[in-house]
């Protein structure tokens, strides 16, 4: 099987993996939602007067937001049709139920359509294909458009409960299920109507399907294209086992020894609590990554069996890649050389021009993506690499590394900002208020460490002057008295002013616009002080952030 072909197949595998409709229950506080049915035949819509909603509690400042699974069904008739047409699989088992909608859409109070909110089901799309005799290994991203663009238009204002029957009966049409699931009036409509703040909606999760539907068809469709990575090419093509190395064999110890040997070590470690290093296996584990992948790309996969410390071994493969960087930046000449020198961009943000400066390709390949489709742990590293107590105290208060920033991305004592969680909308949206705007929820900071559900989009106040971030100093100035740097331990309340990484830029802008003569050029020297070498490196880390500003908060 070509490498599309295994795309394409897990793709329909996918397809065939909804999510479960909400399920009925009793509201255990005010806050909670409230899930309901009503019969298509006549449905009492949630936004008119006659619903049982009205006797539901609404905390106050809160508003109904409703969310909509249409024609509910039994995903076993499904299971079923299919097994009678290709027959089941050698270790097949029987289906349990489970109740899936044909498509769900998101209302607001008031009854209108949230634009695009419309999602169909893929298992019930796939059945349609397959009762047609269509293609079902293409096609649904595009069906799913026609029908969203249908909803989108039929529905301009309140919507009305004719409207909704008249949409889903098009819709089983339109997939070919009209006479698949019998009589549209015999089924149900399920809201799930939860209080929310007026000013932050809910998630723009799909509630219906498989989170990897659009990544696959992506995959596929590149594939077909010829374009596809080393890793990709890796993952999908043939393994040989003969490479593999077992911990447990004897005839691998040597080429195991070489790897734990002291020049295969990186240049550095995590500073660990009770500076307990890494055991054999997990030392071998980064030694062999950092060898293999550090210069190229591939893919390598590490096994063992849970609480062996394969995620723990993250935080020493982080150090070496940051080291590295670091390498890479000290090896600069001056702090100009960190950004191409013809690499000035423009952008539109919000109405507004920004600009920013290409990083110099020597400084690409550090950076680290730690994703899980399932792992909590994973993600509790990535939240806890920034703590304080996550290094042993003997490397404080040397071991700074942005530690305000860190405690503001963080919610908790940082010395360091080292990662940010941007797992969903609201935690990157949580990133970008913290790191830039320096914004923490409402409240006490205990409660800033908890998940953030604050979607609203704050856009700076000004633009911040860049290139004066590093202009010129005069002759006097690189002469004067450097005794206001040298009480860093002790900052002034001026000093804590800066909120935010704005913040920051925008102080030192104002200070080296101050020491700089008029008209002399930007980036034509560097300076030596700490707190300005301080700057030179968050300025660094922002370039490779700030045009991916909006990017992470879709």
């Amino acid at each position: 099987m070509d490498q599309e072909s295994i795309v394409r197949y897990w793709h329909a595998v996918e397809l065939l993996q909804p999510q479960s409709a909400p399920k009925l229950k009793k509201r255990s506080n005010p806050y909670e939602a409230f899930i309901h049915n009503t019969p298509i035949q006549r449905p009492l819509l949630p936004w008119t007067p006659e619903s049982i909603i009205g006797k539901q509690e609404l905390p106050k400042k809160r508003i109904w937001s409703h969310t909509l699974y249409a024609h509910l069904y039994d995903s076993r008739l499904v299971a079923e049709k299919l097994d009678a047409m290709y027959g089941a699989d050698q270790g097949y088992q029987e289906p349990k139920f489970r109740e899936s909608a044909v498509f769900a859409a998101k209302f607001t109070a008031g009854g209108r359509l949230v634009d695009d909110s419309f999602v169909l089901s893929s298992e019930a799309w796939f059945l349609g294909r397959v009762l047609t005799g269509k293609d079902w290994t293409r096609g649904f991203e595009t069906d799913q458009k026609t029908l969203r663009e249908r909803a989108n238009s039929q529905f301009e204002g309140e919507v009305s409960s004719e409207g909704l029957r008249e949409l889903t009966h098009w819709t089983l049409q339109f997939l070919g299920l009209g006479d698949f699931f019998g009589e549209m009036d015999h089924h149900l409509f399920r809201f799930r109507s939860q209080p929310i703040k007026p000013d932050k909606p809910e998630s723009e999760d799909d509630p219906l399907n498989s989170f990897l539907l659009d990544d696959l068809a992506d995959v596929a469709d590149a594939i077909s294209r010829g374009v596809k990575s080393e890793p990709l090419d890796q993952y999908l093509r043939h393994h040989d086992p003969k490479p593999r190395l077992h911990m447990d064999d004897q005839r691998a110890s040597l080429p195991l020894m070489g790897r734990l040997m002291p020049d295969a070590y990186a240049s550095s470690c995590w500073p660990t609590e009770h500076h307990l290093g890494l055991v054999h296996s997990q030392q071998l584990a980064v030694n062999t990554i950092q060898s293999t992948l550090a210069d190229g790309q591939g893919l390598l996969g590490v096994n063992g069996p849970p609480g062996t410390g394969k995620t723990t071994l993250l935080r020493d493969l982080i150090a070496a890649i940051i080291t590295s960087r670091a390498d890479a930046l000290a090896n600069l000449r001056r702090a100009s050389d960190a950004f191409a020198s013809n690499g000035r961009e423009s952008a539109n943000d919000g109405g507004k021009q920004q600009h920013s400066f290409k990083l110099n390709p020597a400084l690409y390949g550090f950076e680290i993506v730690v994703a899980s489709s399932n792992n909590g742990a994973v993600e509790n590293v990535t939240l806890e690499l920034p703590q304080r107590d996550k290094i042993d105290e003997s490397w404080l208060p040397e071991a700074e590394y942005f530690a305000e920033l860190g405690e503001l991305v963080s919610g908790k004592p940082a010395w360091g900002l080292i990662s940010g969680a941007l797992g969903s909308k609201s935690r990157r949206n949580n990133f970008v208020d913290r790191y830039f705007y320096g914004q923490l929820p409402f409240g006490s900071e205990d409660k800033a460490s908890a998940e953030v559900e604050d979607e609203t989009e704050v856009e700076p106040d000004e633009e911040v002057d860049v290139e004066a971030l590093f202009s010129t100093p005069s002759a006097e100035t690189e002469q004067a008295d450097d005794s206001e740097y040298q009480s860093e331990d002790a900052p002034t309340e001026e000093d804590k002013g800066p909120k935010g990484f704005w913040g920051w830029l925008n102080v030192s802008a104002e200070a080296n616009a101050v020491r700089s003569p008029e008209g002399s050029p930007p980036f034509s020297r560097t300076f030596t002080r700490r707190p300005i070498k301080a700057m030179r490196s968050v300025h660094v880390k922002a370039q490779e952030v700030h045009c991916r500003v909006q990017a992470w908060r879709g």
